[in-house]
């Protein structure tokens, strides 16, 4: 009817209040013949019959869901208390490990490839599934409130809350479906608290040792020892993310690449 005549149909949703009011809807997605709906506070409903019943999904309760997304087999629920996921049509959501800095999440995108996750105070992040972790993306950005983001197989556009609209490249954030080539020099890599590095040499000129983000940026670390060429570093307060170290030598400058995660 081209939007002229209106259907209700809440058989199965939330009754009303103690103060006769319902709360309301704040996310959907339809991939017919399901449809999803996410409330403020009372998590996911579920309808395969044109939103003729509705039936409450398992795994997410008193939870305000803010946005609902498919990427392929998998669904994705961003709520106030982190990101849930479904491999059952939104039948059954299981919630991923807290992103970091903050759980609140206010958008999700997926390039066909890795999810990206925005949240009200913890900027952007990656969810690397192999490992179970995040890595976050949030050099340049002048504030960690995001209120929205989207983009395509190649580009990230967020929305921040007072300081604009920002773009960054992805394609080579996480190249080969996760990472970009990572260097057999180091190992473990990933990592999590310290990793070593296997040099070309066993002349390091002070200070030898520079690590930055694959931003560009400088960040600090410590050498915890040279054993034979090997140099071990203490890693553990990086936040999580790909890095790149720089070691220089009598000779030449060597470069390898890592990934720390939480």
């Amino acid at each position: 009817t081209d939007g002229q005549f209106w259907i209700t149909r809440n058989n199965g949703l939330p009754t009303k209040d103690e103060y006769g009011n319902y709360n309301p809807v704040i996310s959907s997605l339809i991939n017919n013949p399901i449809a999803l709906i996410g409330f403020a506070g009372d998590g996911i409903f579920r309808s395969d019959n044109k939103g003729v019943t509705w039936e409450k999904c398992n795994g997410i309760d008193n939870d305000t869901v803010r946005t609902i997304i498919q990427a392929e087999s998998e669904y994705y629920a961003g709520t106030h208390k982190g990101v849930y996921t479904s491999s059952d049509e939104g039948l059954n959501w299981t919630k991923l490990p807290d992103t970091p800095i903050s759980s609140d999440v206010s958008d999700l995108f997926h390039n066909g490839v890795n999810l990206f996750v925005s949240s009200r105070l913890g900027g952007v992040n990656i969810w690397y599934k192999d490992n179970n972790t995040w890595i976050t993306l949030n050099a340049d950005i002048p504030t960690h409130h995001i209120i929205s983001l989207t983009g395509d197989s190649c580009n990230l556009v967020i929305s921040t809350s007072a300081k604009g609209i920002y773009t960054r490249t992805i394609k080579n954030d996480l190249g080969n479906e996760h990472f970009p080539e990572l260097s057999p020099e180091i190992y473990p890599n990933p990592c999590q608290s310290t990793i070593c590095i296997k040099t070309k040499t066993t002349f390091i000129k002070d200070p030898g040792v520079v690590i930055h983000t694959i931003e560009g940026k400088k960040v600090f670390t410590r050498i915890l020892s040279t054993i034979n060429g090997s140099i071990l570093l203490d890693v553990s307060q990086l936040p999580p993310g790909i890095y790149v170290v720089r070691i220089t030598t009598n000779t030449t400058d060597e470069t390898y690449k890592f990934v720390k995660i939480m």
